[in-house]
Formats: C-alpha cells, sequence, structure tokens
C-alpha cells in the first residue's frame, strides 16, 4: 500500500484529502520504508499523521510534538508524544538530546514563520548526514501567519538562503550555520524538503572549511602559521567573518624551505603578503620562525591557532607544542594536510591529543581540529 493509501485510511490532510504531500513524500522516503528510522513530526492535533507514519514505516521509532499536552492521548506503543513549544530551544535540545539524532523531520506545527526557523535552527544539527528535513504550509507565511511577500524574515526567504548555502563552493561569498551541510533543497507548492549532507568535494580547500567554522564560533583572534601569500587571510577577513575578527596574525619565515621556491621567489611572495597586510586592517604579520613567533604573544591570547607550516612530524611537533599555551580555554587549535601523505602531520597530532579528541573541520576535508 502506498503512503497515499495509508494516508487516506488514517485521515491526515498531508494526503489527496487536501495538500497532497504523500506523493512527493514517497519519492524521497520510500528507500528508508523497512529501515529502523527515527522520524519527528511537529504538530499533532488529532494524530492522523503520525499513525501515517507507523504505518508506512514498520520499524520506525515515530515522536510527535504538541504545544497542546491534550494531543499525548494519540500515544501508542510506535509513538510517542511530548508537549511542548517548538520555539523553546531548550525543549528541543533537551528532546533531541535525548531521543534523536533523527532520520526524518516534519515542520506541521504553527505554520509561523519565527516558529518554524526556531524550530529549524534547533532541530537541524541532530538531523543525520543523509537525513530529510521538511517544512509544510508554507502558503500561510505569506499573509496569515506570516510576515508577507518577501519579507526577508519570512521561512520562504529563509528557506531560499539555503540555497546559497548548498552552492557555497561556487560563490564562497555568505556563511550561515548551514554552510557545507546542505545536499539538497527542493521546493514544491506549500512545501520545502532539506536533505542534509555533510560536503565532499574532492577539492575542498583549506579556506572552505575555516570560513564556515570561524563563522558559526565567532572568533576574534586568529593566528595562522604558514601564510606565504596570505590568500587563507585574504579570503576568510574578506568574508563575513571580518565583520567581528579583531585580530588575524600571519606567521611565516618567507625562506625557502617544503616549498622549492628560491629566495627571489619567496621575496616575491612576501610583497604580496605585505601589500595584503597594509590594505587589511586586522592583518598582522611576522616574518620569523614560529617556534619564536609563539614567544611574542602571551599565553590565552587566541582563540583559533590555524597550524600550515612545515609538514615534517617534528615541525608540526614543535608547532603544537609551541602554540598550545597561546590558545584560550575553550579556543580551538587546528591544522591543514592530515592526509596519508602527510603522515608527519597525522603523526604529530595522534602523538600529542587522544584520538576521541579529534575532529575535522568538514567530513572529508584535511583540516583536524581539537578543542582546549
Amino acid at each position: 500500500m502506498c503512503l497515499n493509501e495509508i494516508g487516506l485510511r488514517h485521515g491526515t490532510d498531508k494526503s489527496t484529502l487536501k495538500h497532497g504531500y504523500t506523493f512527493i513524500y514517497e519519492r524521497y522516503f520510500a528507500p528508508l520504508r523497512d529501515q529502523s528510522i527515527n522520524l519527528l513530526e511537529i504538530g499533532v492535533k488529532d494524530g492522523a499523521s503520525l499513525r501515517m507514519w507507523a504505518e508506512y514505516f514498520p520499524n520506525a521509532s515515530i515522536y510527535g510534538i504538541d504545544i497542546d499536552p491534550k494531543c499525548v492521548s494519540h500515544e501508542t506503543d510506535r509513538i510517542k508524544i511530548f508537549a511542548g513549544d517548538q520555539q523553546d530551544a531548550k525543549f528541543l535540545d533537551d528532546l533531541a538530546t535525548q531521543i534523536g539524532p533523527f532520520d526524518i523531520i516534519v515542520d506541521d506545527g504553527s505554520h509561523r514563520s519565527a516558529h518554524q526557523q526556531a524550530s529549524f535552527r534547533a532541530l537541524f544539527p541532530y538531523l543525520k548526514d543523509g537525513g530529510w528535513y521538511v517544512v509544510e504550509d508554507l502558503a500561510g507565511t505569506y499573509g496569515r501567519w506570516g510576515s508577507g511577500y518577501k519579507h526577508p524574515q519570512s521561512s520562504p526567504n529563509f528557506l531560499k538562503s539555503r540555497v546559497d548555502d548548498l552552492n557555497y563552493i561556487w560563490h564562497r561569498q555568505t556563511v550561515s550555520d548551514y554552510t557545507l551541510q546542505i545536499g539538497a533543497v527542493l521546493f514544491y507548492p506549500q512545501l520545502c524538503i532539506i536533505q542534509k549532507q555533510l560536503y565532499k568535494h574532492p577539492h575542498l580547500s583549506n579556506y572552505d572549511e575555516l570560513i564556515p567554522f570561524i563563522y558559526k564560533y565567532k572568533f576574534k583572534t586568529i593566528v595562522e602559521v604558514g601564510v606565504r601569500k596570505c590568500q587563507n587571510a585574504t579570503r576568510i577577513l574578506r568574508s563575513v567573518c571580518g565583520e567581528f575578527i579583531d585580530e588575524y596574525w600571519g606567521v611565516d619565515i618567507w625562506q625557502p624551505g617544503r616549498h622549492k621556491n628560491s629566495i627571489a621567489q619567496w621575496e616575491k611572495v612576501y610583497e604580496v603578503a605585505q601589500y595584503m597586510e597594509r590594505n587589511i586592517p586586522q592583518l598582522q604579520l611576522k616574518k620569523m620562525r614560529s617556534v619564536e613567533a609563539a614567544k611574542t604573544f602571551e599565553d590565552g591570547y587566541f582563540d583559533l591557532v590555524y597550524i600550515d607550516a612545515n609538514h615534517r612530524y617534528i615541525p608540526v611537533q614543535e608547532d603544537i607544542a609551541a602554540w598550545w599555551p597561546k590558545l584560550k580555554q575553550g579556543g580551538a587549535m587546528t591544522g591543514h594536510d592530515y592526509t596519508p601523505g602527510f603522515g608527519g602531520v597525522r603523526r604529530a597530532v595522534l602523538e600529542r591529543f587522544p584520538k576521541q579528541d579529534v575532529f575535522f573541520l568538514s567530513d572529508n576535508g584535511s583540516s583536524w581540529g581539537v578543542w582546549k
């Protein structure tokens, strides 16, 4: 039996009784039908759609949220319902920590733009990679429950911005909390479906990884060890991140080393870096060896330390040891080229930090990180 037939039997307006969303859902959800998934729906009402989901996904855990405590009466042995407000971030965070992560999240709650966006912000981090987030009944956000056509705070406008997150690698301009996490943005009449997909571009650059990371945590004081022409620094400081970064230090010796350039070539590279320093207020350079440069800063000075200098084992080990004390408590140390081709980087990182503490700035990226 197809999803629409099940929906009709349970009397949900997701079926062709009214909206006809069921045909759209089946295109994307059918591969999950027999899997042990977690599904969360916001908005229970009479429980019809939860019963539809429970029948369509026989092995799933089905959860519902509604602001009306009376809706808990629709619980069954397959369906668990929680009373709470969909714009209450703490309630959603506590609940998702308890029952998440989720394969499918459906927002059929109040249909108000502010509520829909609050739920999205709170719950999207708990959506699995490859999972689906659905926002229903967008028609109301244009008038009855919304701010009006093309209003900057409307849900349609918010959801259209996720297209920029999807295509970030090609424009590298605006950044949000969802950049490098969107795999598809699908619009249908009154309906938007977003697939979460941690970005897996084979040529993801280090600044493509850094900009969303810096934006998310709003680091104000940053040092990059091994800056060359300051390409990373320039792109970062000229992005939206430049609005909150106070200091961005670039450290390099600008001399022949792991890059087989001549002294004359390195002098030209340094001239480019100096030009960037003159034209970007937050950028400041130190032309000296990494370990010596670290001594010129007080302990706990930086929010973020990014290491991308000599990738051999001993130099990386020395850089980590020199710069770790300069990091604030709660700050992050990150570095580039954590790949099989640079075994020295991996060895130095794993000798200094427990493997379980090491994270990566993107799913297939080569930039590692550790929180202090």
